[in-house]
């Protein structure tokens, strides 16, 4: 989308919620993040390992801390779809009341084994 003061706005609550990952102490690279229209049924995607973040500007007010902490997992650590797991494998958090904290527990989980090496 052209950036104008709407999608600044949108992508700046994106950006927000990688912020409060890094306030927590994890070490984050630089993540590009670009608010999109139109993905046909997905609320964001990433490229895989490439630290790029894409979301569907209907849904940046849905969850976004858990959905950017989702795609982080896809861009930065480069995992895929996780089954069973909270994080990496649901991506309807409306439908479930879900603890913020637990969460970054098992975020951490991801950042330690997928970040120990670099």
């Amino acid at each position: 989308m052209k950036m104008d003061d709407q999608v600044y706005a949108l992508r700046r609550k994106v950006i927000d919620a990688i912020y409060e990952v890094k306030r927590r102490g994890y070490d984050l690279p630089r993540i590009e993040v670009r608010v999109v229209e139109g993905t046909e049924g997905a609320t964001a995607y990433a490229y895989t390992g490439r630290n790029i973040i894409h979301v569907d500007k209907r849904w940046i007010d849905q969850d976004i801390q858990i959905r950017t902490m989702h795609e982080i997992g896809h861009a930065t650590f480069g995992v895929g779809r996780v089954p069973g797991c909270l994080l990496m494998d649901c991506e309807d958090w409306t439908r479930y009341s879900v603890d913020p904290e637990k969460i970054f527990k098992i975020f951490d989980k991801y950042y330690k084994k997928y970040t120990k090496t670099k």
